[in-house]
């Protein structure tokens, strides 16, 4: 799926009468600077840099100049389709301080830039050009690089969005459209003392249906989450594992807005992009990695509930991690279904690990490649 999106969104991009260009971006400086010094103590994504990226859309002019402006709020029209519709798309990509030269980089931020132009499309907002945004936004970061984290487990959170803001109540293609950036320095999402994730898995609800829109990075996509995240909270839980009905069993599809990997003995097994599960970058560098690595079979196959679970009893399943661009990877611990509690060892030969040897080891690779500290197939761009 992410490579056909690549493919799709390069067509697209070809095809377009107008863009905007990075070398001709107006850029206003702050005359107030932000307060920095609580910044990496807030909740994940709630501080922002002093800057934003903005760009405006018409069907008629095509793309106006782009422009780099103070962070602060914005005017919309209160009859918008971005409001009224959720006629809206989103993408976020995550900078990175380089451990010996200081260097900022970017964690692949042109596969990012095409799901988001994927998104678009499914959304019928206009396209745009991907290398064009690119140079915009590393723009963007090197203006706030004063505020790229250097501690561990810390980053820039690049958020870009694209929106109607069309003043029509029918709902029809935008006429117009706004594409903005903000920046977020942030630290680990999950801010827990236990190592590993505790998963809710219901039966009776399920995140995205066959032939819906559940690969696109929209908001209609995410906001319907938050209230059977907050009932998993209530019960203890970090997060829901997201199922769907297949047959008489259930098929594991994401885990809350990230996706979910399980290492069987010989084989690390992860959902296929088959319209339920969100195609995630970091998915895609997990497997990259882990087929580079040869060190077991690497497959995108359904996995039910009941070879997880039977996985489990027999230690068939050895771990559970989740992937993610807010997370990295991160292990998971146990899994509650159909009333049952299943523990997942996070390492077999150390009951002191704070996370599984294929978690462990796949997280350190790419902190040490969005680091700098090694080099992989040029996943990274200094801005």
């Amino acid at each position: 799926m992410l490579r056909h999106v690549a493919r799709t969104s390069l067509c697209r991009v070809s095809r377009a009468a107008t863009t905007f260009h990075g070398r001709v971006l107006d850029i206003e400086r702050t005359s107030v600077p932000r307060q920095r010094a609580s910044r990496y103590t807030q909740t994940f994504g709630n501080v922002f840099t002093d800057h934003m990226f903005l760009v405006d859309w018409d069907e008629r002019a095509g793309w106006h100049t782009p422009r780099i402006l103070p962070h602060g709020p914005m005017d919309l029209p209160p009859t918008c389709k971005g409001l009224q519709y959720s006629v809206q798309a989103f993408e976020s990509v995550k900078a990175y301080r380089c451990n010996q030269s200081d260097c900022v980089r970017l964690f692949r931020p042109e596969l990012h830039l095409h799901r988001l132009a994927y998104s678009a499309e499914r959304m019928t907002l206009p396209s745009f050009n991907i290398r064009e945004l690119l140079q915009c936004i590393k723009t963007l970061v090197r203006l706030d690089a004063d505020w790229v984290p250097a501690e561990d487990k810390h980053a820039l959170y690049v958020r870009m969005v694209l929106l109607s803001t069309d003043e029509s109540l029918d709902v029809g293609p935008s006429r117009r459209a706004r594409l903005f950036v903000v920046c977020s320095p942030v630290g680990p999402y999950f801010s827990r003392g236990r190592p590993a994730l505790s998963l809710l898995a219901p039966r009776k609800r399920v995140r995205a249906p066959y032939g819906g829109f559940g690969s696109c990075m929209i908001g209609a996509n995410f906001g319907p989450l938050i209230q059977p995240a907050q009932q998993a909270a209530k019960e203890g839980f970090d997060q829901v594992l997201w199922l769907h009905p297949k047959g008489n069993d259930y098929i594991m599809t994401d885990m809350g807005i990230m996706n979910i990997f399980v290492r069987f003995r010989g084989e690390l097994a992860t959902p296929p992009l088959h319209g339920l599960v969100h195609p995630g970058i970091t998915r895609l560098s997990v497997l990259d990695l882990a087929r580079h690595w040869k060190e077991c079979r690497v497959l995108e196959r359904d996995i039910s509930m009941s070879e997880l679970t039977e996985g489990l009893r027999s230690g068939e399943v050895t771990e559970v991690f989740a992937t993610g661009t807010s997370v990295n990877v991160v292990p998971v611990g146990a899994i509650s279904y159909a009333n049952e509690t299943y523990r997942i060892p996070l390492n077999l030969d150390d009951h002191f690990s704070q996370a599984g040897p294929m978690a462990k080891r796949l997280h350190d690779a790419l902190d040490g490649i969005q680091r700098g500290a090694a080099d992989f197939r040029d996943w990274t761009v200094a801005v």
